[in-house]
């Protein structure tokens, strides 16, 4: 993951920030903050929207859905979680 976003400019949300940790894995997909979106019909109530860039081919796809399979969720305060911490969007 390149904390300038994706290398390709199509997929960079230009009016958008990037939300980018050094700690996150770079498998999973590139997030944006915005404060306003076109789709957006009640602004007075959405103050936040994320953007999220994924890779929609097929290869990518199969890719991902390895990835999603090998996570998993801690059921416990313990030592990996209390190393690790929360991931926080900024």
């Amino acid at each position: 993951m390149s904390e300038d976003g994706p290398t390709d400019r199509r997929f960079q949300i230009l009016c958008g920030t990037l939300q980018y940790s050094a700690q996150r894995d770079v498998r999973f997909p590139y997030i944006y903050k915005l404060s306003t979106h076109a789709l957006v019909h009640s602004p007075e109530h959405i103050k936040t929207i994320l953007i999220h860039v994924v890779d929609t081919s097929f290869d990518a796809r199969v890719a991902r859905a390895k990835f999603v399979n090998t996570l998993s969720v801690p059921l416990g305060p313990d030592a990996d979680m209390n190393n690790n911490g929360p991931f926080k969007i900024y």
